[in-house]
């Protein structure tokens, strides 16, 4: 029969939709691999326009994204990051030498939604790798092609750009205002070293309030007109974005607190 209901979802919320990543592949009613809608080029999460393209965000990235590295195995969806030093891979939009692939899905014309329009809580059951390099997220981007606003639920930073700024830790940030001018409101939490993996990771927002719960517990919270002004408040459809991730200003070889980076990960 259908998997149990989660007990952690708030009271008044009934199941819109749920992917348990069953079938023998991605379910592309859903998703689309990478960065663009399967169905028309032409939409997609909005690259770099100098240093990016279809096959990687922006050169903060180390990982050219391919469609294999996102596939389906023992009913989990699992997004590769794989080292490719001794035959690098000749890229493409963006062209280039990568030593790295990472595995993208986006639900783009699929699956979106405005919590500010009609309350949303999301779920979702995952283990984020670990490692100084690894970059993995589950985060929010416009239906319309628009940046910012931008609703980065659970970005994981192995190394948050220099060891000095912070190492193993889950951000949860907000982006608005303009694309030369962008605002954002950023908290974060240890996670390796609290959290085992295979969490059940939740996610509320409603027309005042953003709330993220681990199995059930409050980490954090966020309400309009206080972290994130009023006008700034998130107000239209949003489709999500899975992905694995490697940064490349981390060295694959780099170790911190006696953990470094194993090839391959997952997501």
């Amino acid at each position: 029969g259908p998997p149990a209901p989660s007990p952690f979802v708030p009271a008044g919320y009934t199941l819109s939709w749920r992917d348990d990543f069953n079938g023998p592949d991605l379910n592309t009613d859903n998703w689309s691999r990478g960065l663009v809608y399967d169905a028309d080029p032409n939409v997609h999460v909005l690259w770099n326009p100098s240093t990016g393209g279809p096959n990687l965000l922006n050169t903060n990235y180390d990982g050219y994204i391919r469609d294999q590295d996102s596939f389906i195995q023992n009913g989990k969806l699992m997004l590769a990051n794989e080292e490719h030093t001794a035959n690098p891979i000749q890229g493409v939009f963006p062209n280039g030498t990568y030593n790295h692939s990472s595995g993208w899905v986006n639900s783009m014309r699929k699956r979106f939604f405005n919590g500010s329009n009609k309350s949303v809580y999301l779920e979702f059951k995952a283990t984020f790798p670990e490692g100084p390099k690894v970059w993995p997220a589950i985060w929010l981007v416009t239906e319309t092609p628009v940046w910012p606003p931008e609703i980065d639920i659970w970005e994981y930073f192995g190394v948050f750009f220099n060891p000095a700024w912070g190492v193993d830790e889950m951000h949860f940030r907000n982006i608005w205002g303009h694309y030369t001018n962008t605002v954002s409101h950023n908290t974060y939490v240890p996670w390796h070293s609290v959290f085992t993996g295979d969490d059940v990771l939740g996610w509320l927002w409603t027309g005042v309030e953003m709330k993220w719960y681990v199995n059930g517990v409050e980490l954090e919270a966020k309400f309009r007109g206080q972290e994130i002004p009023d006008s700034a408040w998130p107000n239209q459809d949003f489709s999500l974005i899975l992905n694995n991730g490697l940064m490349s200003e981390v060295n694959a070889s780099l170790v911190v607190n006696g953990v470094g980076t194993t090839f391959p990960n997952y997501l």
